[in-house]
């Protein structure tokens, strides 16, 4: 698995179990294999990384029907030997999460990244933390954005704003764009290729820009609102008219 558009990338090694009895304990009667799983952590794969990618080799996952309480003893010393972040995710929990997400998709690579840091057996009531958590991290984005756009437009109407409109030219609009996008770390991934920037959008965040682009419209309207309310600045053209009439 790999979250390699966070703004933190890091890779999730995963190994899925069948259990008989509905239970895996085979880590319990052999912790040996802790041993296979470091096989499969370094030797299979982040010793074949290069660079950065090295670094971002993280956590490994074992999934299985369920798992007992005592395997959970097993992640420390997982980490002692291979420096990854052991946890267990039984598979109804697995489910839950993917059918929570399907119902509210609003998870992102970094937000979600605190679920696969447990180093114990996974509970359904990680999943709705992990929810919970997104839903803070939206409404303190969306927050922050409100912000951002309120204060510059502030800035505009003192300077360039009359009793009709608020001027901007296409510059400003291009630095305010610009602005609102450098405080969405979460959501966009800058780059560059030669001398062309380019941001990279993940489509399968629609649900959080819906949420934020909405908030955001309401607090552009509200801006529009209260400054068509409070605004005394004669319009150009009443200004125009005053001066060819010479009226004062």
């Amino acid at each position: 698995m790999i979250a390699g558009r966070a703004v933190h990338p890091y890779f999730i090694v995963v190994e899925c179990k069948t259990a008989a009895e509905g239970i895996y304990n085979y880590l319990v009667k052999k912790q040996d294999y802790l041993y296979t799983l470091k096989n499969y952590c370094l030797d299979l794969f982040k010793d074949k990384l290069i660079g950065a990618c090295k670094g971002y080799a993280k956590y490994m996952l074992l999934v299985a029907p369920d798992f007992p309480e005592e395997t959970e003893g097993c992640c420390r010393k997982f980490k002692d030997i291979t420096g990854f972040q052991l946890s267990f995710l039984p598979v109804p929990v697995l489910l839950k999460l993917v059918n929570r997400y399907r119902e509210t998709p609003i998870l992102n690579h970094d937000w979600i990244e605190p679920f696969f840091q447990k180093e114990r057996v996974i509970k359904e009531k990680d999943v709705e933390e992990i929810f919970e958590h997104a839903e803070r991290e939206i409404d303190l984005l969306s927050e922050r954005l409100c912000t951002k756009l309120r204060e510059r437009f502030n800035q505009f109407s003192q300077i360039s704003g009359d009793a009709a409109f608020i001027k901007l030219d296409m510059n400003v609009v291009s630095s305010v764009l610009e602005e609102i996008i450098s405080e969405m770390s979460e959501l966009v991934i800058p780059e560059r290729k030669g001398i062309v920037d380019y941001i990279n959008i993940e489509h399968d965040y629609y649900e959080i820009w819906e949420r934020i682009l909405k908030k955001l419209g309401k607090e552009f309207v509200n801006i529009l609102k209260e400054t068509s309310f409070s605004q005394v600045k004669n319009t150009e053209l009443k200004e125009d008219l005053l001066k060819m009439l010479k009226v004062r």
